[in-house]
């Protein structure tokens, strides 16, 4: 099956360029070290093989259209064509970057640095940007260098570097994390201080970049001396959660006033694992911790967010170079969560519906491979297509939530391609959502299933509408036939009945059933069916489940069949 784009309205790709590993190409055994590069400009993205002149990159930018403009490693600026960026040598000077930024190694800091576009601008962005002055990082500084992406001929260059914003014992573990302002153009920028229960608050405007100074959040680090747990706002930038050792800090957030209220502390101990990485489905409802051993999904719509813990996924035990576990998470701009190892592997874990619940978001294992080596490091971005609050009190520069449809198509099942799931990835808050699935049929669900009744190529739109505005995408998806003979043959074997149904739910085949997937009709997998198989066929218990329309899934050993039933 392909995709392929028709129409895009106002898209911000800025985080469309995910670059990693490390320097120049270099055989290593049966493996390859050097720079990969993921361009979500396709579905699925186009991974490339690359010299670097940088060296594990933690951040980077393109422009609003998705085209690359810079990326970096702590210690120097790439520009879009992977080189030495104008004026973009010696980030951090100092002795650590004496010692490290002249040898094939990193800055020694832990996802340090954050791109944002400098507010009211089309062509500069801020890079902000931790300094240590020894190898304890105490103390440290966030900077902040910018960069013209019209400078150098189109390839961009450095034109300030290295601006002090403040200075003082920041946390090793906390990151450089931002949120939009609450009137849509702005940014705040938040690290955390080292020892203390307190957070370094930055406003970036279109004018100034001004430190607002520090507010205490109630929490005193219990070992500051750990690295590398994530700190991330959600999705709708309303909370932060800050992770380290012993436990997550929540906190919410006002983005109109860039203060920090309501802490909330979990404790880990009781727990099997502790966590490193930290993401958000795209939706902003679940939370995902990513430990060594352990994928854990919290709800955060829950009345008890903690009580929803539920764990997705253990690792295998499969090793490379060295343990492919769970280590730091990254929410794509496809809406999947892209997670980390610990170790120099030339992988990536994928969680393909971070959206669903429970095990319905389907985490893969390895999902993507890298064709170079060092994947210990991904880089770190805000949302981007986060808009204004509107009608807050700071909503006073007249920027409206224009919606932005976007979607992913998915098939259900490779056996059952003709079985489509939608996943809609609009942004700037959609309130209602119209889909025209090009052979006739619609929906006003927000990420659907539907199920097309002949292989062909389609159309598919998407229109999103808000009070201010409506917005339309499309695209061309190419649904395949079955895939062999005996596949086309299951019509004639299998059938059920009836049609609508109650309570129960007769499957007439003789061959065995290995598995039996259950769709609504917005895509959610139902679980938890018991089903009791004859010669005559087989019989589902379906009263749990509300009426409405649902798509089933039946494998066999060779066979697929698919099809959908009314539960009245």
């Amino acid at each position: 099956m392909s995709f392929a784009p028709c129409l895009l309205f106002s898209q911000v790709k800025h985080d469309y360029f995910w670059p990693f590993g490390n320097g120049k190409i270099l055989v290593w055994g049966p493996y390859i070290q050097g720079g990969s590069m993921l361009d979500f400009n396709t579905s699925p993205p186009t991974i490339t093989l690359h010299d670097f002149v940088t060296d594990y990159p933690f951040a980077s930018i393109a422009d609003k259209e998705g085209h690359l403009v810079a990326f970096t490693d702590g210690c120097r600026i790439a520009n879009r064509n992977k080189e030495l960026m104008l004026n973009g040598d010696t980030l951090n000077p100092g002795k650590v970057y004496n010692v490290y930024c002249n040898l094939p190694s990193f800055y020694p800091v832990v996802q340090p640095c954050i791109f944002l576009p400098r507010p009211g601008s089309d062509s500069n962005y801020y890079l902000f940007h931790l300094r240590s002055d020894n190898y304890y990082y105490n103390p440290m500084n966030l900077l902040y260098s910018e960069i013209d992406a019209r400078g150098d001929n189109g390839n961009g260059a450095v034109v300030r570097k290295n601006i002090e914003v403040l200075s003082d014992s920041i946390y090793l573990g906390s990151f450089v994390t931002a949120t939009k302002h609450a009137n849509g153009r702005d940014w705040w920028v938040v690290v955390t201080r080292r020892f203390h229960s307190d957070m370094h608050v930055t406003l970036v405007t279109a004018d100034t970049v001004q430190y607002m100074g520090m507010q205490d959040v109630g929490f005193t680090e219990v070992d500051s001396a750990y690295c590398c747990n994530q700190t991330r706002f959600t999705q709708d930038g309303s909370r932060l959660f800050r992770n380290h050792p012993g436990g997550m800090l929540i906190l919410d957030f006002d983005r109109c006033s860039g203060t920090f209220s309501n802490p909330v502390y979990w404790d880990y101990t009781s727990m099997p694992s502790g966590t490193g990485g930290v993401a958000f489905s795209y939706d902003n409802r679940f939370l995902y911790l990513c430990s060594g051993t352990i994928i854990q999904q919290y709800d955060l719509n829950a009345p008890n967010i903690l009580a929803s813990r539920e764990i997705v996924a253990e690792y295998d035990g499969f090793e490379i170079l060295s343990p492919t576990n769970f280590f730091h998470a990254q929410l794509g701009p496809d809406g999947k969560i892209y997670v980390l190892t610990t170790g120099n592997n030339n992988i990536l874990h994928v969680i393909h519906h971070p959206n669903k619940k429970g095990l319905s978001c389907m985490v893969e294992q390895r999902g993507v491979t890298l064709p170079g080596l060092g994947s210990f490091f991904e880089p770190n971005f805000p949302n981007y297509r986060l808009g204004p609050i509107d009608g807050s009190p700071c909503d006073t520069l007249g920027i409206d939530n224009l919606p932005v449809a976007h979607f992913r198509p998915d098939v259900v099942d490779t056996l059952a391609p003709q079985l489509m799931e939608f996943t809609d990835l609009s942004y700037y808050e959609p309130a209602t959502w119209h889909w025209d699935f090009g052979d006739g049929a619609t929906s006003q669900d927000t990420s659907p299933v539907h199920l097309y009744q002949a292989p062909g190529v389609y159309s598919v739109c998407l229109t999103v509408c808000n009070a201010n505005a409506c917005d339309t995408a499309c695209q061309e998806i190419e649904v395949k036939a079955l895939s062999s003979t005996k596949d086309q043959a299951v019509e004639e074997e299998w059938s059920l009945y009836p049609n609508p149904a109650g309570e129960t739910l007769h499957l007439q085949t003789e061959t065995a059933i290995e598995t039996l997937r259950i769709f609504d009709a917005t895509g959610r997998e139902m679980h938890s069916f018991s089903v009791t198989q004859s010669k005559e066929g087989a019989t589902v218990q379906i009263r749990q489940l509300p009426g409405g329309m649902y798509y089933l899934v039946l494998r066999s050993k060779d066979e697929v069949w698919s099809g959908k039933f009314v539960k009245r």
